[in-house]
């Protein structure tokens, strides 16, 4: 499933604006989160975004209403201990590009939703804004998923 970045009224807002991200050519596929017990908690977000313009781009953050903050983290290996570390510089989005944040992805990309203010159930649905450098402020709703779906939502068949 491809969700298109803004809803149309906002499109329309942003060409009369004149905003960049009227000529953007980013497309955000597959935006998932996983459920979680309680309230409070830490939830992860999955998502591949596709860069199919000319001009490289940058993921620089992001925020929810649904959670005190939004991190861009980097999962890796270091001397068999698996470490997660927040992006400083956001996460560049090459032009050509297809980038994925996802579980089994290979990048070790993902948000880190942290503090989220509710629990979150199957089918619910958790708005998060994504902050591109040239796209600017991009709403996405992510959907939650079973906490083990055994599945990476952002691997190509």
């Amino acid at each position: 499933m491809t969700l298109r970045l803004v809803h149309p009224i906002a499109a329309l807002a942003l060409l009369l604006s004149g905003s960049a991200f009227a000529q953007s050519s980013l497309h955000i596929l597959q935006p998932t989160t996983r459920a979680t017990p309680l309230p409070g908690m830490t939830a992860v977000g999955y998502l591949q975004i596709d860069n199919d313009g000319k001009q490289d781009d940058r993921l620089l953050g992001a925020q929810s209403s649904a959670a005190d903050s939004v991190e861009i983290h980097r999962m890796s290996m270091d001397g068999g201990i698996m470490r997660m570390r927040p992006l400083q510089d956001g996460l560049p989005l090459p032009a050509g590009s297809h980038i994925n944040l996802g579980p089994a992805a290979g990048s070790g990309y993902h948000l880190m939703l942290i503090g989220v203010k509710q629990q979150l159930k199957v089918g619910d649905k958790l708005p998060v804004t994504l902050n591109f450098a040239k796209a600017g402020a991009v709403p996405v709703e992510f959907v939650v998923e079973p906490i083990a779906t055994g599945a990476d939502p952002t691997a190509k068949p």
